[in-house]
């Protein structure tokens, strides 16, 4: 790895992203290490843990690591401003990363509107004023909160000055800040929570330029979507140019696919002018890794390849991944090889614009697999079995995988069966998923479905119809309760109704 830094020093610092980018991650870290010493004198203490970061498993499988703890800042306090537009945004946010804030993101009107049809965060819009069509939330963090309101306080008058924004509120209390960030991280939940309004995957959506460049590079991304005849989701850590950019794109048609690569190489080539990285932090995977020679050029690619080769000489690790991707087109979870479940139902599944819609909308963020500790309800059963075909997201993919390859006969599945068993129905996944998967009603879909394909059983009917054995039983109290004590009456209880 030396011999190879020291040779391609030059080249490295020419091609790779500007260093004034914070969120890099393009290919391998190559440039970052050539910040170390010795590759450039008087540099950082060389560190391969660096190059390790970000490269996805491709070189090396980590067995532990040791890290820095950070203390946590005594105060925080909020500015949130309200724009009319993404470019004002954009403008602003160059002004706002001069007054040294610890985080500024921007939320679009797309999201903030999936947020008045969510049960948990339609609580969280109280700070607000109208429908923006864009916000950023800003945070100032320190040791006195005092301090800090006095300079959220300039930043908004001074935004304000500048025409920026048409709405500045600030806010220090620790139960509404946390609301402020909870309505942010639900951002893209609620998102690909939004069924056929939005089903294109997230194809471009980690670029990162200079904030600097931000207004010029949003506009000219919009140019982009304009020629396509699509609109587009942004979201972002503005403070350090990290752009979401999710445009609306149909996978199911061909035309769609062909307009996803489109899209994906013309942004490639606009991040090459920005000089700016394709993967600002989730990495390159699948989606970017195809378009890394567009971005570096094509003298990087065989730097890649002997690094790889260096650590991993028989390609074992991560195949596939930053270097010989497959096309973006390949694999999709909705292409238009799909098969839509095509089913008859009980519920008439309205809001979700039916239930081929419903059993699409787990988009895989996990938040079903959050402990007890982590607050909030979901999911009951998995808190107690750890398994993944116990939460939300393990059974809206069997509810997927089976509806969409057996259609009807998806009703008589044990595997579905088994896996709804320890579901209870809570609806806690209708509030707190940020997609809204209401597994309950999916389960009683199902349930209904699977009873008309196999029938039910005696204790089934039993404890599904107490209405009509109840009151006669209580007619005769002590006489039922007399023989319900017996252990003959025990053991035909549990045979035929299956009660302990």
């Amino acid at each position: 790895m030396m011999d190879l830094l020291k040779k391609h020093r030059d080249e490295i610092f020419d091609h790779y992203p500007h260093p004034d980018i914070i969120r890099r991650n393009t290919g391998y870290a190559l440039d970052r290490m050539c910040e170390m010493d010795p590759i450039t004198p008087g540099g950082r203490p060389f560190n391969l843990a660096e190059l390790l970061c970000g490269s996805e498993g491709t070189l090396a499988m980590t067995a532990s690591a040791k890290v820095n703890l950070v203390p946590l800042p005594k105060a925080k306090t909020l500015v949130i401003p309200q724009f009319t537009s993404i470019r004002e945004a954009m403008r602003a946010t160059v002004e706002i990363v001069k007054w040294n804030p610890a985080a500024v993101e921007l939320v679009d009107d797309i999201i903030l509107s999936a947020t008045k049809g969510n049960i948990e965060q339609s609580k969280n819009r109280f700070f607000l004023d109208g429908d923006p069509k864009c916000i950023l939330i800003i945070q100032f963090e320190g040791d006195d909160l005092d301090d800090l309101e006095k300079h959220a306080a300039g930043l908004a008058s001074k935004l304000k000055k500048l025409g920026l924004g048409y709405a500045h509120p600030f806010l220090s209390e620790p139960d509404k800040m946390k609301r402020v960030w909870d309505l942010r991280k639900a951002g893209l939940g609620l998102l690909m929570g939004l069924g056929r309004k939005s089903p294109s995957p997230t194809f471009v959506e980690d670029t990162a330029v200079r904030v600097e460049d931000l207004p010029d590079y949003v506009a000219e991304f919009q140019q982009i979507l304009d020629s396509h005849n699509t609109s587009c989701v942004f979201y972002a850590h503005a403070s350090v140019g990290e752009l979401h950019l999710r445009p609306v794109v149909d996978t199911m048609k061909p035309e769609g696919i062909e307009t996803m690569k489109q899209i994906a190489g013309e942004v490639a080539e606009l991040v090459k002018k920005y000089r700016g990285s394709l993967s600002g932090e989730h990495g390159d995977g699948r989606a970017r890794a195809p378009y890394i020679e567009t971005v570096l050029g094509k003298k990087m690619m065989p730097l890649l390849r002997k690094t790889k080769e260096i650590w991993d000489p028989e390609y074992r690790f991560n195949p596939g991944k930053i270097l010989d991707p497959k096309p973006i087109d390949s694999d999709l979870r909705f292409s238009p090889d799909y098969n839509r479940p095509d089913v008859p139902t009980a519920f008439n599944w309205r809001k979700a614009e039916g239930f081929d819609n419903a059993i699409e909308q787990c988009n895989g963020a996990g938040v079903c697999r959050k402990l007890a500790e982590s607050g909030g309800t979901m999911c009951p059963s998995y808190h107690a079995t750890r398994e993944e075909k116990d939460n939300t997201r393990g059974r809206a993919n069997l509810f997927r995988q089976l509806f969409s390859g057996k259609q009807k006969e998806a009703f008589r599945s044990e595997e579905l069966k088994e896996a709804l068993d320890l579901c209870l129905s809570c609806k806690a996944c209708k509030s707190e998923c940020p997609a809204n998967v209401d597994m309950a009603k999916m389960k009683a879909e199902f349930m209904n479905g699977y009873h008309k394909e196999n029938g039910t059983t005696a204790g089934e009917r039993f404890f599904g119809q107490p209405e009509k054995l109840y009151p006669l039983a209580s007619l005769f109290a002590p006489i039922t309760n007399f023989i319900n004590k017996q252990v003959p009456t025990k053991a035909i209880l549990e045979k035929i109704f299956g009660i302990d």
